[in-house]
């Protein structure tokens, strides 16, 4: 008898392992995921002179709304699938200010120390506060406001999706009506 109670259950070993996965780890985790994921594209931009063009800036937002995605996917499966609102939000914040900050880092570095002349071809670009004065600082900014905005809605638009979906069990349908 004692050894049966001494022996974790089913149960227990799955609140061990759900105990392991913290909104903090995932987030930061995804969020160097996420800059990684930025930085090979700014170099993929740079190398194909793509640096130019909003749109291909644009598609930066495209990157973080994937990389937000796939974090909430793997946080449900490493967790129970109820989830509350204000922390699935939590750890959309988190992401979004790791991976933003990362990246204007980087770039506020490569425009300083690598690549000042990059600064000349964003004097046209009208997301880096246009004109005769764009300093690898004003991009920077630009970056963490534009990449920041983004990041906040997508998570909150996210978590208007997965609110529901967490509350789901594997397999179970969503009951209309």
């Amino acid at each position: 008898l004692i050894s049966i109670q001494m022996e974790p259950t089913v149960e227990n070993r799955k609140e061990k392992e759900m105990v392991k996965v913290s909104i903090e780890g995932v987030g930061i985790k995804a969020g160097v995921m996420i800059w990684i994921s930025l930085l090979i594209y700014f170099i993929l931009m740079k190398s194909s002179s793509l640096i130019e063009s909003e749109l291909a800036w644009a598609f930066n937002a495209v990157i973080i709304g994937a990389g937000l995605m796939l974090m909430y996917r793997y946080y449900r499966t490493k967790t129970q699938l109820t989830v509350d609102y204000l922390p699935g939000l939590t750890l959309g914040i988190i992401t979004t200010v790791v991976s933003v900050l990362l990246f204007s880092l980087t770039v506020y570095f490569w425009l300083i120390r690598l690549d000042v002349a990059i600064l000349e071809l964003l004097k046209k670009n009208s997301l880096f506060m246009g004109g005769e004065a764009v300093t690898p600082f004003k991009v920077a900014a630009s970056i963490v406001i534009e990449g920041g905005c983004t990041g906040l809605l997508i998570s909150f638009m996210l978590m208007q999706y997965y609110k529901s979906g967490f509350r789901r069990k594997a397999g179970e349908e969503l009951m209309e009506g």
